[in-house]
């Protein structure tokens, strides 16, 4: 919670009302609807209008006559905006930010996705590889069934070694 400077440029505000920057700096103003693209900052906890005991006239060149005053918000720390599409990417980069606990960008994510994929593309191939000759040589050779399920149980060792590369190649990415 916290105290912000709003005014009645886009209409009266009532608690739980969604606070959008304003063109006038430093100032919010209750989000206007149908209008994308505004940067949501936070949530109104009370009202205000120009009948509030806080409000101040301030006569804008281009906009007349608005009232300005200090209500309390609940602050939005991720800034979203009201866009459909801002929505869809976030989702990805949220995942990304709560991994590296930081802001990320959605190339690293991307990157980050492809690593891993890769990872554990060789390492399903590799199992896969050992899997398959080994039984096809236990076949062959009973009586060496005990060094093929060695052999076996190395390349699964190495097949687990990629994918934790993979992953930590993928953190890696993430946190740089």
């Amino acid at each position: 919670v916290a105290g912000v400077f709003v005014s009645t440029l886009s209409g009266n505000i009532e608690p739980d009302d969604l606070i959008a920057v304003s063109p006038i700096g430093g100032v919010g103003q209750k989000k206007v609807e149908g209008a994308s693209g505004q940067k949501i900052v936070g949530i109104a906890n009370s009202a205000f209008s120009m009948n509030a005991a806080n409000a101040e006239k301030i006569s804008l060149p281009n906009n007349g006559d608005v009232y300005m005053g200090l209500i309390e918000i609940e602050i939005l720390v991720s800034g979203s905006t009201d866009t459909q599409q801002d929505d869809e990417v976030s989702a990805l980069v949220k995942i990304g930010n709560r991994i590296a606990g930081k802001p990320v960008s959605l190339g690293q994510v991307v990157i980050t996705a492809i690593v891993m994929i890769v990872a554990f593309v060789v390492s399903g191939a590799l199992l896969f590889g050992s899997i398959k000759g080994s039984f096809t040589s236990i076949g062959r050779n009973p009586l060496s069934a005990s060094m093929i399920y060695r052999g076996m149980v190395r390349a699964s060792f190495i097949s687990l070694g990629v994918m934790v590369l993979g992953v930590a190649g993928g953190y890696a990415v993430l946190i740089l």
